[in-house]
């Protein structure tokens, strides 16, 4: 291989790190942005349809948590509060 071919190939290489870290950026913003719906209060089967599609297991139980602390039921889809303690 010449240095141009090595050259070539860095950037190449440099080019792909470039799109897999802005397509994980923005997988990851689309996961943020369903996890905050998710927190709102109770959603419809749509939009638990389409988290269900972009979230991993554990963005679901990062929402169930959250929701359990701000004194809501964890299931997204219920409106419903806990009790006090």
């Amino acid at each position: 291989m010449t240095k141009k071919d090595d050259a070539a190939k860095a950037a190449a290489n440099k080019a792909d790190m470039e799109r897999r870290i802005r397509a994980k950026v923005s997988c990851d913003k689309a996961a943020y942005s369903i996890q905050w719906r998710l927190l709102e209060g109770a959603v419809d089967e749509g939009t638990l349809s389409v988290a269900a599609q972009i979230l991993q297991p554990h963005h679901y139980d990062d929402v169930e948590t959250e929701r359990a602390l701000d004194g809501q039921c964890g299931n997204p889809r219920c409106a419903g509060k806990l009790p006090k303690p």
